[in-house]
């Protein structure tokens, strides 16, 4: 008997041992301050030094699926005008996901075409979490107790619109008759000095700016109907329609589109925000949305200068987001009238805290809309505006500025899971050398070895009752 005992306990140490040792678990600081510096974890080729195409990008969350798979779940939300998918990742400890109440953040980047650095940001969010989690104590806190949505491109074809063809889209590419010929998507901006950029040209007739292009269509007007399409950021149905802070004319930048949720991108996320998070009743913290033009934090209201019922609650949080970013914290309104934006929506309708955080704007080229013209396109007055560069950072600032927003990312959630003291105090987690478990983890983790060694053990005492009687 003594024999089965010292067998039993054997085999209970080595499978327990394995299992730990497999099973890296986290040691916990008891303050939720960053002081960690990790380097830079470039996944394979992806390095961040320029910006992914849509395909590079899909590759790239596949990534992370793969080798993060007990951490990502990788899904589609919907698809866009052009058929693209939409995907999101889910990024959470799904090994607690039972036994833990968890909170939720949401991120999405990408409303508009021509801002690239807006789907890097939340890329690169993404891929820091995951590679610092049982490396960061508080990132692996964060994970275990949270999960974290990311939405990195919502506007996937006006984004390669841009990246390819007109660096000034914004819009998604619902194809719209702007100029009302009967003809779709037939008068788009040109380089037409071949300079390498597309700039800004002097309208004689109607004193006004015009995007640099030829009249492709002979009807004595310049780049008029362009591809597409709708603003996906005025077309939410909260404050929509009204005329200041969006436009009804198809021509305008600021188009909301013949009705609320008219396009399948706004859709797409419209029914992930219901059946994903409302229905299932999450707990969303914040959510953020990413752009670039200006820098700044921008939180509800837009459509009117009234302040919001929480606003105390926005500028204790904006301000945690401002603390990493050095971005200024501003009622969006203050800035300038938005209607039918999707941060009134998500929290006019829904109560969820959201902020616009407008990652970039270069100041050199900005400039070169309030100096005196010095350049002439065949005696025409001409700004060689590089929009590219006015919206997106040279490829060698993106870990840059991925960075501080990741470090704000962080550092804001880590106010909305437990501390280690909250841990410890749950009856539902036991420590083991040090470590807070929940119990229902480590039951899933064990009970199939305690079994196993269950098994062994009767089969061992069996068989030695046998030899006994043969001997």
């Amino acid at each position: 008997m003594a024999l089965t005992k010292s067998v039993s306990l054997l085999l209970s140490i080595i499978i327990i041992s394995a299992l730990l040792q497999n099973t890296i678990i986290p040691t916990y600081e008891n303050n939720n301050c960053d002081c960690y510096q990790e380097d830079e974890k470039p996944i394979a080729t992806w390095k961040w030094n320029r910006y992914f195409n849509y395909t590079e990008i899909v590759d790239f969350l596949r990534t992370l699926k793969e080798n993060y798979s007990d951490l990502v779940e990788l899904f589609s939300i919907g698809k866009s005008y052009e058929n693209r998918s939409i995907w999101a990742l889910r990024l959470t400890n799904r090994d607690y996901d039972e036994s833990v109440n968890k909170t939720t953040v949401v991120l999405i980047g990408g409303h508009h075409g021509r801002e690239y650095i807006s789907i890097m940001v939340p890329l690169y969010v993404a891929y820091q979490l995951l590679a610092n989690y049982n490396v960061d104590e508080n990132v692996t806190r964060l994970l275990d107790y949270m999960e974290i949505y990311i939405i990195p491109v919502l506007n996937p074809d006006g984004y390669m619109e841009a990246l390819y063809h007109n660096p000034w889209h914004r819009k998604n590419t619902r194809p719209i008759d702007e100029d009302g010929d009967g003809l779709y998507d037939e008068d788009c901006p040109e380089d037409i000095n071949g300079d390498g950029i597309i700039g800004l040209i002097y309208n004689n007739e109607t004193g006004m700016w015009e995007v640099e292009g030829f009249d492709n269509d002979n009807d004595s007007k310049i780049n008029e109907d362009w591809v597409g399409g709708v603003d996906l950021n005025r077309n939410y149905n909260f404050s929509w329609g009204y005329e200041w802070g969006a436009s009804s004319n198809p021509s305008d930048p600021t188009y909301h589109g013949p009705y609320p949720f008219s396009e399948p991108e706004t859709q797409a996320f419209r029914d992930f925000i219901i059946h994903e998070i409302i229905e299932k009743e999450k707990n969303v913290t914040f959510a953020i949305s990413y752009h670039s033009g200006i820098e700044a934090i921008l939180y509800p209201w837009g459509y009117t200068g009234q302040t919001p019922p929480d606003n105390d609650t926005f500028i204790s949080l904006g301000k945690i987001i401002e603390k990493y970013t050095g971005y200024p914290l501003i009622q969006a309104n203050q800035l300038y009238p938005v209607s039918g934006e999707w941060g009134d929506w998500l929290y006019g309708l829904f109560g969820i805290i959201s902020f616009t955080v407008e990652v970039f704007v270069n100041y050199t080229e900005k400039a070169k809309l309030y100096t005196e013209v010095e350049k002439y396109i065949n005696g025409t007055p001409y700004i060689d505006i590089n929009i590219t560069a006015y919206f997106n950072p040279i490829g060698s600032l993106i870990s840059k500025i991925g960075r501080k927003n990741y470090l704000a990312v962080k550092n804001l959630a880590l106010l909305f899971v437990p501390k280690i003291e909250e841990i410890l105090e749950n009856k539902s987690v036991i420590v083991i050398f040090g470590y807070p478990i929940p119990i229902s983890v480590l039951v899933d983790f064990t009970l199939p070895f305690i079994s196993a060694i269950l098994f062994a053990t009767i089969v061992f005492i069996i068989l030695k009752k046998r030899i006994e009687r043969r001997y």
